[in-house]
């Protein structure tokens, strides 16, 4: 935590200026996306793994495409 807060610190310090917005994203290994699966599906979601990885990755996509 400590590391993610220097960063930020440094960007406050180094990058920003008055007026600037700044987008922070979350970036989720592979592995970590197949882990979490059983979690975040719908119990009769019944795309084989593989699809729900592309359907993941789609509407990442489109979520920032509509925000930025």
């Amino acid at each position: 935590m400590q590391d993610c807060e220097r960063c930020v610190q440094w960007v406050l310090d180094n990058i920003y200026r008055p007026g600037d917005v700044i987008h922070l994203f979350h970036v989720v290994t592979h592995d970590t996306v197949r882990s979490l699966e059983c979690f975040s599906r719908p119990m009769e979601d019944d795309l084989p793994p593989e699809h729900y990885q592309e359907m993941l990755v789609e509407h990442a996509h489109t979520m920032i495409q509509e925000r930025f």
